[in-house]
């Protein structure tokens, strides 16, 4: 999944005509892993999964899968957060895991606003783009990528998510 999304990022961001807008570091890693884990989560999420989930786990026999921490709501499993994008030593994969944290958060965000409000928070079928908050939260991800910039930054991304 983490892998065929990486085909619908490309294509989306700028527009379909533009293949290559995903190529300086911090677009490539938006594009190159944040979008894509957050897809392989939703695609994959189920009413017990929760909010603590790691990716590719069984790649590497590690508790954490192939990300620095589990994706999680908890800043005690997972401090990453947008400042650490100043340090020196943020490896290249992190800026996507960075991200994906950002939309991990959001997806809780639309489950929880969701059920507080007497609606459909989780909905496991991924068909229903406009009905629970986890697949809204996937509907506005996607739409944002079709109305961000070429070559988009942490905040131009986060921006398309919020118009």
């Amino acid at each position: 999944i983490h892998e065929y999304c990486h085909g619908i990022t490309t294509r989306l961001t700028g527009g379909p005509s533009t293949t290559f807008c995903l190529m300086p570091e911090e677009s490539r890693e938006l594009g190159k892993e944040g979008w894509e884990d957050i897809c392989s989560l939703f695609l994959t999420a189920t009413e017990s999964t929760g909010r603590t989930r790691t990716l590719g786990s069984f790649a590497n026999w590690s508790v954490f899968g192939i990300r620095p921490y589990p994706y999680s709501t908890d800043f005690a499993v997972n401090p990453s957060t947008y400042g650490w994008l100043n340090r020196e030593s943020i490896g290249s994969h992190m800026l996507g895991s960075i991200f994906g944290s950002m939309l991990w958060d959001l997806y809780w965000a639309m489950i929880d606003h969701a059920e507080e409000n007497g609606l459909m928070g989780f909905n496991s079928n991924k068909y229903e783009s406009a009905i629970g908050g986890s697949n809204i939260a996937m509907q506005l991800i996607v739409e944002g990528l079709k109305i961000q910039p070429c070559q988009p930054t942490f905040v131009q991304s986060r921006d398309a998510i919020l118009v």
